[in-house]
């Protein structure tokens, strides 16, 4: 067993989609925020059989991103953010799975992509 936490699941009952995993585990929070790509806003490194996440079953071998551990499949086509830590619990709907994923980066405020200043955020 690895230094991270198992994952606890509860049920949300007050889902309208239905009882959906909400992933809370500060276990999970306080590792990625110990991974120095995430601290300069490096590219993810490539998910292999031997990531924790992966090993520990917490993420499927199809995995491509840590941040998957955060996504749950609705039960209609979709994916939800089931983020749910420093004080936020997070619900939100995704059509495609890479912008569920995409979405989970921002709890974490983990931007790997330069902005060129053109698209006039002052969150980036």
């Amino acid at each position: 067993m690895s230094n991270i936490d198992k994952v606890e699941q509860r049920s949300s009952t007050d889902d309208p989609v239905g009882a959906v995993a909400i992933i809370y585990n500060v276990g999970i929070v306080n590792w990625l925020e110990a991974q120095e790509w995430l601290k300069t806003n490096d590219p993810e490194p490539l998910m292999t059989m031997s990531h924790p996440f992966i090993r520990d079953g917490m993420l499927p071998t199809t995995a491509r991103s840590v941040f998957e551990v955060f996504i749950d499949e609705g039960s209609q086509a979709g994916y939800y953010c089931n983020w749910a830590a420093k004080g936020v619990l997070c619900k939100r709907w995704f059509k495609r799975r890479s912008h569920a994923i995409g979405h989970a980066r921002i709890h974490l405020n983990y931007r790997p992509f330069a902005c060129n200043g053109k698209c006039g955020s002052e969150n980036w």
